[in-house]
């Protein structure tokens, strides 16, 4: 009986602590460091601020706030379709971040923020190796013997 009941504690402490890793709640952070994606920088500062832009794309700068892997970034001198804030959920993967929309009437932050892979300056992305197969046939099919030209 004793048994029984020490391996069901177990298991239920065993499932609390899986729970508890998995927990949204427990989202990482945004890097506070610079970040780049291709020629545009975005630092996302420890105190709420932000700074987003360069290389021909607009500059923007504001606020930033997150929960639960929702980001929100609102602008403190907002061009015109951008006065609502967006709202992205990130995901960080080791030292990269990644946004996703969720919602953004502002086409220029949308545009340098969907989709996109945020790596620490300086930092190059890593391409995965490539394996070149060739699918033809194993060997060079033979062609006809050439045959003299017919004249009329």
């Amino acid at each position: 009986m004793r048994q029984h009941i020490a391996l069901g504690s177990s298991l239920v402490l065993a499932a609390t602590l899986v729970v508890q890793t998995i927990s949204p709640s427990q989202q990482q952070p945004l890097p506070s460091g610079p970040l780049t994606y291709g020629l545009i920088a975005a630092t996302f500062a420890a105190d709420g601020t932000f700074t987003l832009g360069d290389g021909g794309w607009p500059n923007f700068a504001g606020t930033w706030k997150a929960a639960e892997g929702v980001a929100e970034f609102a602008l403190t001198s907002p061009p015109n379709g951008c006065a609502e804030p967006g709202r992205f959920r990130y995901h960080v993967e080791g030292r990269q971040v990644r946004f996703e929309l969720i919602a953004d009437a502002c086409m220029e932050r949308r545009m340098m923020l969907v989709d996109s892979v945020w790596l620490p300056e300086g930092e190059t992305p890593v391409s995965p190796s490539r394996r070149i197969v060739r699918t033809g046939p194993v060997t060079v099919p033979e062609l006809a013997p050439a045959s003299a030209a017919e004249h009329s």
